[in-house]
């Protein structure tokens, strides 16, 4: 019995391995049987179950053994035959508590317990109001009773209220012992408040005679529903189906008493709630536990919970609810939800319209001090550029402002509004990388590359945006050679390079077509002539693109990296995707070369000094980064409030612990506090009073090895030389999407 125990736990830490991780470590010595009546639970007990369980496990460890046992229309030599079974499953020592939830699991504890476990304690769930009073006065066990009657009592107290013009109520229940309860306390509930409607109780019909009885009832009707767990024929049935069925078949109002029940149609009430029944219940497992005597006989876990769509439905204003009412199924409001998401993209459009206006004026400079031919040519080619960055702004806008339109249009529905929310990101993401482009270009990019770059890692990330952005009709293959060497380079410029070929190669094939991407050690004997240029003798690490596209022209192919010349239409392009390529092989004093044939495809081939003093690990595209513990906790660091907001509930909701701090001497004086308390540093570059490079070096004297991401909102690279003396750190250029953040987050928690 014991290995049933450790099977438990394994079950918990499998589930929640980062919350286990501390409790495992335990020898558990205490277990706790929990028993149910029924072994067709619903929600509202799923949700109980399910709670009480994941706690026990984590904050007590102790053992769960669930018993979902069929009581409800079992015998007394039935239930017998069950107590019996249950002895001989458990022996005296295993069980130290026996948790019985509801009305049947309650009676049956109670009279057979003494078979199956006479030395453990009892806790009674929410059994009837006779049984809750014979253990109290008999001192039999710890009660946590129900708050059914306050919840039935104030929805019976709302119903006119809300439905001045009701003329007759229709009470529903099953017939076994425990929906027969229900059905008495609405009863008495009814009685007791002078309730001037016309109620008839309905207990024990089927599903379908149910739907029978409600087609015949007058128009001006409301329903108020039980618990249903058996009929009169002895059938089983979960109340939420039955609930169901009836909103589905029936054009009343239902009103009900279960949290668990509002959210599949029901008009709403005074509502029990499962979660806090299993707060409080856990309050007195632990008590027990721990030896410390307690007994409840009551409990007011309720609260007032309507439906949106239903209120709209039956023309209830949210003015007539009683006051702190929960109301859920809100109709979506697109500013509400997602202002953050637009509030970036409006930032993101206006940094863009920025950097084109510098772009413009510095190149209006330059042409000014150039020949008059000079000046008509690039005065030309400022209009392709400015044509070009004006139709790619214009889709990217066009894109936002119709997703959002639509999304609007879609409030109804949580999934479309999804969707149109991602369309505007994607559109965002496309957004930066044109400001990337513009920006490297046009100032340059000076990265101090000392470190070893794996070629395969940039690879996937290609591969990765291209999988996501193209069409069908387009495959990507990669090819790669073994062992391949690292090399000496920049994995952002190297990844714009690798981008930037590949769309191009998409476009000379009509997105119709296959792109592949080979990666190998080359060693070159003796100098040989390239493309425009002569590479040297030594060894090289090559990456080729290749296309199945028609080829370029020879006369085409002598200009195709001259800034601002385009095949495309006018208006359909910058021009200078290539032009930055080229320019990135010449900061990184790389070489290049080009072979392209009518209708035989082309061939860019980019050749970089191989860095062989560390091998190229082999990466597993095939095996995502997964998993992370929960309780592993963030430091954050933004001066800019918004920005931190914004990723500080990012990271929360992606289900991690964060703090977060908007001064970075207040960070800094609490992880002095305790600087084992963090895994994870993630902090701007640029703040007044510390920059993060300074933040870093400091926080990692007192915690040497501990991950960090440098996060910048600048298009260049940060100086080589104040990142110098940090060890163990990542770069996230902003902005950045969910995925990236989280892949960042779980490879340095993973590698640290």
């Amino acid at each position: 019995m014991r290995n049933l125990c450790t099977i438990c736990i394994l079950f918990a830490a499998l589930l929640f391995p980062g919350a286990v991780s501390q409790a495992a470590e335990l020898t558990p010595d205490k277990s706790v049987l929990l028993v149910w009546g029924n072994p067709y639970i619903g929600p509202w007990e799923q949700n109980y179950n399910q709670i009480v369980v994941r706690e026990l496990a984590l904050r007590q460890n102790a053992p769960v053994l669930p018993e979902f046992l069929s009581l409800l229309n079992a015998s007394e030599s039935e239930k017998a035959l069950i107590a019996e079974s249950l002895s001989l499953k458990y022996s005296r020592s295993d069980v130290d508590l026996v948790i019985a939830v509801q009305v049947e699991a309650s009676d049956f504890v109670y009279h057979w317990q003494h078979m199956f476990a006479p030395d453990a304690q009892i806790l009674y769930v929410l059994p009837g109001d006779a049984l809750r009073d014979e253990i109290v006065a008999a001192n039999a066990g710890n009660v946590l009773g129900s708050a059914a009657g306050e919840a039935i009592t104030n929805t019976v107290q709302i119903i006119p209220q809300l439905l001045p013009d009701l003329k007759q109520l229709y009470v529903v229940g099953g017939s076994s012992a425990g929906d027969v309860a229900y059905l008495g306390r609405f009863k008495q509930a009814i009685e007791n408040s002078n309730f001037a409607i016309d109620t008839t109780y309905l207990s024990g019909l089927s599903p379908d005679e149910l739907v029978a009885v409600l087609k015949t009832a007058p128009r001006d009707s409301a329903l108020l529903m039980g618990t249903y767990n058996v009929d009169d024929i002895g059938q089983l049935h979960r109340t939420v189906d039955v609930a169901q069925k009836l909103v589905e078949e029936s054009s009343f109002p239902i009103f009900g008493v279960f949290d668990a029940l509002i959210g599949v149609g029901l008009l709403g009430g005074s509502v029990t709630s499962s979660g806090l029944y299993a707060e409080e219940t856990l309050e007195v497992v632990f008590g027990l536990l721990a030896d410390n005597q307690f007994n409840r006989t009551s409990t007011s876990a309720t609260t007032y919970m309507f439906d949106a769509k239903q209120l709209a439905r039956f023309g209830i204003s949210r003015r007539d609810l009683p006051p702190g009412s929960l109301v859920i199924n809100e109709i979506p409001s697109l500013w509400k939800d997602y202002g953050i998401e637009l509030s970036v993209l409006g930032g993101v459009i206006f940094v863009q319209l920025v950097l084109i206006v510098l772009l413009l004026n510095s190149m209006r400079r330059r042409k000014l001090a150039e020949s008059a031919l000079q000046e008509v040519k690039k005065l030309d080619a400022l209009g392709d550029l400015a044509s070009g960055i004006a139709h790619d702004l214009n889709n990217i806008l066009t894109a936002v402002v119709g997703n959002a339109e639509v999304a609007k249009l879609s409030a109804n529905d949580p999934v479309e509004v999804t969707t149109y929310t991602n369309n505007i990101l994607l559109a965002a993401d496309r957004a930066g990388r044109l400001v990337s482009q513009i920006s490297m270009f046009g100032r340059g990019v000076h990265e101090d590359m000392t470190d070893a770059v794996s070629p395969l890692k940039i690879i996937d990330e290609v591969i990765l945006q291209l999988q996501a952005s193209s069409p069908d009709t387009l495959s990507v293959e990669v090819r790669a050679g073994q062992r391949l060497w690292t090399m000496k380079a920049s994995e952002t410029q190297i990844y714009q390079a690798l981008m930037n070929l590949c769309v191009n190669a998409g476009y000379a094939m009509d997105n119709s077509g296959k792109i592949v991407i080979f990666a190998r050690n080359t060693t070159i004997a003796e100098p040989t002539k390239l493309y425009g240029m002569t590479i040297p003798a030594g060894d090289y690490v090559s990456i080729s693109v290749i296309d199945t596209g028609s080829g370029i022209d020879k006369k085409i192919l002598a200009r195709i990296f001259e800034p601002f010349y385009t095949t495309k239409p006018r208006g359909k392009g910058s021009g200078l995707g290539l032009a930055l390529v080229h320019r990135i092989i010449r900061n990184h004093d790389a070489y290049l070369d080009i072979e392209s044939e009518r209708e035989g495809g082309t061939t860019v081939t980019l050749y970089f000094n191989a860095f062989k003093l560390a091998l190229e690990p082999q990466l597993n595209r095939a095996s995502p980064v997964s998993g992370r513990s929960d309780n592993q906790l963030i430091l954050l660091v933004d001066d800019d409030e918004a920005v931190l907001s914004t990723y500080e509930n990012l990271l929360v909701q992606l289900g991690f612990r964060v703090e977060a701090y908007s001064n970075p001497i207040e960070a800094l004086a609490q992880f002095t506090a305790n600087p084992e308390k963090f895994d994870l540093l993630i902090t701007d570059f640029s703040m007044p009073e510390m920059d993060g490079a300074k933040l870093t070096l400091e926080i990692t004297k007192l915690r040497a090895g501990l991950p960090v991401i440098l996060c910048t909102g600048y298009a260049n690279s940060l100086d080589g030389r104040a990142l110098h003396d940090i060890q163990n750190f990542k770069l996230l250029h902003k902005p950045f999407s969910k995925e990236k953040i989280l892949d960042a987050v779980l490879h340095s928690l993973l590698n640290k």
